[in-house]
């Protein structure tokens, strides 16, 4: 029973993650441009962590949510 909620709370925790770093992709966009609705649907699709974190640190450098999905997957 342990090991059964411990892989229920991990779960849960890797999608709050993902949750909040999605967010912070948009956030970061939003105050420079205004993210299209297509482009959100695409960063919300994405649950891989890694991918994310680097789409934090790619929406923190380019200057449009243009840019950023000319570079999401370079």
């Amino acid at each position: 029973m342990c090991e059964a909620l411990r892989e229920i709370w991990a779960d849960d925790i890797e999608r709050a993650r993902s949750e909040g770093l999605t967010l912070s992709v948009v956030t970061l966009l939003d105050v420079k441009d205004t993210v299209s609705t297509p482009l959100k649907e695409k960063i919300g699709k994405e649950k891989n962590i890694e991918i994310l974190n680097s789409w934090v640190k790619l929406a923190a450098s380019v200057s449009s949510a243009e840019e950023f999905e000319d570079k999401m997957y370079q």
